[in-house]
């Protein structure tokens, strides 16, 4: 561990500083422990420590960063975490185990991200969660093996520029690689330090002991006269500039120096908060908050060695230590008081010559005052106190029913739950059954019925708040009216008066503003609870609601509009579920039911920072490989496991998910982590759309990823219309040379029978026969008969005897397909065979005998006819 502090120092002479600091540091905490034994309150801002009982394995800690995703990286002693809300991740170096320090982190214009160690250069991916070694770390390590990169630039052109402490000079390797200067050690001289900015306010600082400077121009220069320069950090927020020396921190606006901050520590890191504040992290001496002039406000984790402090986007405050690992606050200016040796404190007012009184549900009353806490009041019933002021004293209501006025005490007689707020003339005691006045050392008792809970006076009259609503008392008769207010069916727990308006607290139906008309305010208006345990008036124009689940500020604006902020867990309280409040010096004083918050007014910050929650899909699987086309998968690619992440620091149940599959579901399916599986999805067009829900709210940065599965070759379009086209060919050509060759009558035959019924046009043909033109309609033909070069044609009453030949009688016919040839001088018409044999046909009165070539076709065409 001390060889690393080392590259942090890089001194050898302050690790004998450090020996001593340690032992001092633990005897001082010692003699603290004992002092603090004997204290009746811890006075703390609400730190969580993050360790190796977190997954965040080196509890050294060197360097923070945030990148434009939200995550929180941490460069340790034992190479380089990563934190995303969930768990803290190592991240590996090209796919291995590094378990090498890393010292600090250079985020670059171009959003890349570069880490280095004492001399090496490493490449972080942000969105993948890896590391790479630079291309040119063999160059970078032998231009100085024996000094520590302190500073590094990447110039326009692609440069590498790097600065060491201990030592002058820069050394620049190119971008392909070469030395092309190499740094000096320190001379015994001692070099200034010189500062340059470019055009995107990147700073670079390096020493030189030269004449002339490396860049032409710097904007600042620190000479080795002002201090110790050989450990030097520098930080530029707006025009103010923090330098930090061995031993000192310099101020500076616009390069010029303003005031000089030295302590007893080591500074190692500082920086600038809210625009207000100066932090310095100290070696052994946690941190420590200056204002603008210079002045101390206060310290924080004393004993330890704080390296960077980082603001969130969601305000959250991450403190990195030496020795001690990671720290977050929700609110360093947040002070949380717990009461040790007393009950938890449930109340809280303003007492005389600038005190506070808190009280405890023991009956104790505590003042605080210049800060110290005194028992003053113990309850000896262990009920409920209740303190108030009444002209210039206090007044104390406890053991049930006895008020107390300096050293007097008064039996009121009544179990009293809850008093007026302060006012010189009277005292308004709510009791039970009754409401008590004390005034001029009177007594007066006004009976009611029910259960009362609160009561004040507003215009005049006494108005009472019971479980069942408000009600007006009328002391005259001693009578009480319920108001008829719409709305309110809930217990009335607080009854605040102002000159002009009457607020109405209640435990289920959020607030009522009366004047002369009723106003109600719930979670619908922005309010962050409808169960409302008390309301505390600043001034005219602000309120503050304690509800259980924050603490609400009501302001009213010039033209009369209502705006409504919220205090909680967010801003360093304890807890949401508020109790009591009160405004004292400046700092509000919040009782919640854990203990006690002091906020300074002035660094409340209502919607400081706009949170986003950018949603990035960091890994897509196809059965668990990354190895695919990105959006076209083949059938069985059918897997597919989408990764993604919308990160939140603040807890792990702030962000959520949804998403739909466009193809399948149009409705949203709801995870609370950033991983989704497909399963055995079939071919198709595919959207998924992924949305975060951050606190309940869907956010507007939805994404989607498309992709497309494609079907098994055999049923794709094309497979099945190249099939489809083979058989329609291998059809045509079975019919081509297969059955037209060989069956062309079955043919026939089936053609006959459809065109049959379908050709309704005539079927008479013309012969000449000795000159004359004669019709023969086709279907009185009988047969065909060759007689040489002449042509019988027998009919069922007629026959015709005409020159031509039997092979061109088809040809006459207009209905061909009904013949049939039988033999080599017959052709008969298929429907006139009267009867056939294997060997015969007859056709009329006349037996042919068939042909031996034509007996197969014949068989064929009489079978199907039969059929």
């Amino acid at each position: 561990m001390i060889n690393r502090i080392i590259i942090v120092i890089n001194n050898t002479a302050y690790l004998i500083a450090k020996t001593f600091l340690f032992w001092r540091y633990r005897m001082a905490v010692v003699v603290l422990s004992l002092f603090s034994s004997h204290s009746s309150h811890c006075q703390s801002t609400l730190f969580q420590n993050y360790s190796h009982e977190d997954n965040l394995i080196s509890n050294a800690i060197y360097d923070l960063y945030q990148d434009k995703y939200n995550k929180l990286w941490i460069a340790t002693e034992m190479g380089v975490f990563c934190y995303d809300g969930l768990e803290f991740q190592s991240i590996r170096l090209n796919g291995k185990e590094f378990i090498e320090p890393i010292l600090q982190f250079f985020p670059q214009p171009s959003g890349e991200l570069l880490a280095c160690s004492m001399n090496e250069v490493f490449i972080v991916n942000v969105k993948r969660r890896e590391l790479w070694p630079h291309k040119n770390n063999k160059v970078i390590k032998s231009a100085s093996t024996e000094l520590s990169i302190e500073d590094l630039y990447v110039t326009e052109n692609g440069d590498l520029l790097l600065s060491y402490m201990l030592g002058h000079g820069v050394a620049r390797i190119s971008k392909d690689g070469k030395l092309l200067s190499r740094p000096s050690k320190e001379s015994p001289s001692r070099p200034s330090v010189l500062v340059y900015k470019d055009g995107n306010d990147e700073l670079f600082h390096y020493r030189s002991i030269d004449t002339l400077a490396h860049f032409k121009s710097s904007v600042f220069k620190l000479d080795s006269t002002a201090g110790n320069l050989s450990y030097f950090k520098l930080f530029e927020q707006g025009n103010v500039q923090l330098a930090i020396t061995w031993d000192k921190v310099y101020l500076l606006k616009n390069w010029h120096i303003q005031f000089t901050i030295k302590q007893n520590h080591r500074p190692l890191r500082a920086g600038i908060i809210n625009d207000s504040y100066i932090w310095v992290g100290y070696l052994g001496g946690g941190f420590e908050l200056f204002d603008f002039q210079g002045n101390s406000i206060s310290n924080y984790l004393k004993g330890k060695s704080v390296t960077n402090i980082l603001l969130d986007s969601e305000n959250n405050y991450w403190i990195s230590t030496l020795n001690n690992g990671l720290f977050r606050s929700t609110s360093i200016f947040t002070k949380h008081f717990e009461f040790e040796k007393y009950g938890n404190v449930v109340s809280i007012s303003r007492g005389i010559k600038e005190s506070i009184n808190f009280v405890t549900s023991r009956g104790e009353v505590l003042k605080f005052k210049g800060n110290e806490i005194n028992l003053i009041h113990t309850s000896e019933k262990t009920q409920n106190s209740l303190v108030g002021i009444f002209g210039d004293n206090e007044f104390v209501v406890s053991d049930i029913s006895i008020l107390s006025i300096g050293d007097r005490k008064i039996d009121v007689g009544e179990y009293v739950r809850n008093i007026s707020e302060e006012n010189k003339d009277f005292v308004l005691l709510t009791g039970k059954y009754a409401i008590v006045e004390y005034k001029k050392d009177r007594l007066s008792k006004y009976a009611t019925s029910g259960f009362n809970t609160d009561a004040c006076y507003f215009k005049k009259g006494l108005y009472v708040g019971k479980k069942e609503g408000v009600y007006l008392y009328d002391k005259g008769n001693s009578t009480e009216r319920k108001l008829p207010i719409k709305g309110l069916n809930s217990t009335v727990s607080d009854l605040e008066p102002t000159e002009s308006n009457l607020y109405i607290a209640t435990k289920g139906s959020g607030l009522f503003i009366y004047s002369n008309s009723y106003r109600q305010l719930t979670e619908e208006n922005g309010l962050s609870s409808n169960f409302i345990n008390d309301v505390y008036i600043q001034n005219d124009t602000v309120i503050w609601i304690c509800t259980s689940r924050g603490l609400d500020r009501i302001a009213y604006s010039g033209n009369g509009v209502l705006s409504i902020n919220t205090l909680n867990k967010s801003h360093g309280l304890a807890s949401d579920d508020i109790l009591d409040v009160e405004l004292f010096n400046d700092t509000l004083w919040v009782v919640n039911s854990i203990g006690v918050g002091a906020i300074p007014i002035a660094d409340i910050k209502f919607n400081q920072i706009k949170n986003s929650y950018p949603l990035i899909l960091t890994r897509v699987l196809v059965n668990e490989s990354s190895n695919f086309d990105k959006d076209k998968l083949s059938y069985n690619q059918n897997n597919i496991q989408i990764k993604f992440e919308a990160v939140s620091l603040k807890n792990k149940s702030t962000v959520s998910y949804r998403y739909k599959l466009r193809k399948t579901d149009p409705n949203w399916q709801y995870t609370n982590v950033g991983n989704i599986n497909l399963g055995s999805l079939s071919p198709g067009s595919y959207q998924v759309l992924i949305q975060a829900i951050v606190e309940g709210n869907p956010q507007s940065n939805p994404i989607e990823y498309s992709f497309v599965i494609y079907p098994p070759y055999y049923k794709s379009w094309w497979f099945v219309a190249s099939i489809i086209f083979v058989a329609v060919i291998l059809v045509y050509l079975f019919f081509r040379f297969r059955i037209l060759s060989y069956n062309r009558d079955v043919i026939r035959a089936i053609l006959r029978n459809i065109l049959k019924r379908l050709n309704k046009r005539s079927m008479t043909f013309s012969i000449r026969q000795q000159g004359e033109i004669i019709s023969i309609n086709s279907r009185d033909v009988l047969f065909a008969k060759s007689l040489g070069n002449y042509l019988q044609i027998k009919t069922i009453n007629d026959q015709f005897v005409i020159r031509h030949k039997i092979s061109n009688f088809i040809q006459l016919v207009p209905d061909p397909i009904e013949y049939v040839q039988v033999r080599k001088s017959h052709i008969v018409r298929i429907d006139q065979i009267a009867k056939y044999s294997s060997k015969t046909i007859t056709v009329g009165d006349e037996e042919i005998v068939i042909g031996r070539v034509f007996k197969k076709s014949v068989d064929e065409v009489l079978e199907f006819i039969e059929q």
